[in-house]
């Protein structure tokens, strides 16, 4: 469903919850873990239930407009560019469930935040807004407004550790918690919570384990489309710099320079998939030492040059840091070269 057809929806529903998801990385995932939990409280093969949709698992704004009923909740996440249009709706949002920032490494800077952050101005006290303490601090220092809402903070710590989680990553207990916490106002009891949880899987393309062949794991984190959710995948699957990583594609707004910084760290070899993006840092990986370089043309000769430069015990990961026209598209031909 495009942004025309979210407008629509808004304008044309009755009276409805929406829980909105914003931020620069986390977005989809945070998404489909309160969709999991809302299901758990709201089972939907109950008539007399209240409905949740997750709009990412909805295509046509009219089928929905027939279904949906007044005081049913929609799901949504809230791209940076798409906000300004949703703002000048006059839109107050039940919840705002407010992901990572990345001031410091994004060419906007503080502007960037303040665009993101609209939506929150809009919210009164009646409202709530799911952050965690860092990036609520980080938001306080670059917004010209109170925030009246509620604020609910949440942090990884606060999962219980005896829980199973198939989630890889610190990152992604961040993502847990912040569901949690939308959970929390909805007043899903724990083990409604705790079910629900340890049954989501990782998505697609998103820190995606594949298979492994000849000793090499290898995963599809084709959705990393900013240097710092490819660092947090290094971070996650690194072990004594055992990381072969194909990075690369089109411009986006963040400066790649602070994930090269760490990259000798994490990987043994590296390779540059050609691109607009791509083009404006391949000179600095050549100054990284330690490290092996390569460079390809597509996807398909990256992997092949990748798991060349590969051994028994090794990861490859595909992480590209840059944006593309598709992460689907990206994913599905990463997946077909395996």
């Amino acid at each position: 469903m495009d942004n025309e057809e979210r407008i629509l929806l808004i304008k044309k529903a009755p009276p409805i919850k929406i829980i909105g998801i914003i931020g620069d990385e986390g977005k989809t995932t945070v998404a489909y873990i309160t969709y999991g939990l809302l299901k758990e409280l709201y089972p939907q093969d109950k008539d007399d239930n209240i409905s949740v949709f997750l709009l990412n698992e909805e295509k046509n704004c009219n089928l929905l407009l027939k279904k949906i009923e007044r005081e049913d909740i929609v799901i949504m996440e809230f791209e940076e560019k798409d906000i300004k249009e949703f703002d000048e709706l006059g839109l107050n949002i039940d919840v705002i469930v407010c992901s990572s920032f990345n001031e410091k490494n994004h060419k906007k800077g503080k502007s960037h935040i303040q665009e993101q952050t609209s939506l929150i101005k809009r919210q009164s006290s009646n409202n709530f807004l799911v952050i965690g303490e860092d990036t609520f601090a980080c938001v306080k220092k670059s917004v010209r407004f109170g925030i009246k809402s509620k604020v609910i903070f949440k942090h990884a710590e606060d999962l219980p550790r005896e829980w199973n989680f198939h989630l890889k990553g610190y990152f992604n207990r961040e993502n847990i918690a912040l569901a949690m916490g939308v959970a929390e106002i909805f007043k899903i009891p724990e083990e409604m919570m705790k079910k629900a949880v340890e049954e989501i899987k990782p998505l697609s393309g998103r820190l995606q384990y594949v298979k492994t062949i000849k000793g090499v794991e290898i995963y599809n984190d084709s959705f990393a489309r900013t240097p710092l959710a490819t660092l947090s995948a290094l971070r996650t699957l690194a072990q004594n710099k055992n990381v072969v990583l194909i990075i690369g594609g089109n411009d986006n707004d963040f400066d790649v320079c602070f994930l090269l910084s760490h990259i000798n760290q994490y990987c043994s070899g590296v390779v540059l998939i050609a691109g607009i993006g791509t083009s404006t840092f391949h000179k600095n990986i050549l100054s990284i030492n330690n490290i092996s370089h390569n460079y390809a043309d597509n996807i398909t000769e990256a992997v092949k040059k990748g798991m060349d430069m590969t051994r028994e015990g090794d990861v490859l990961l595909f992480s590209p840091a840059l944006g593309c026209q598709s992460e689907i598209e990206r994913s599905e031909e990463f997946l077909k070269c395996i």
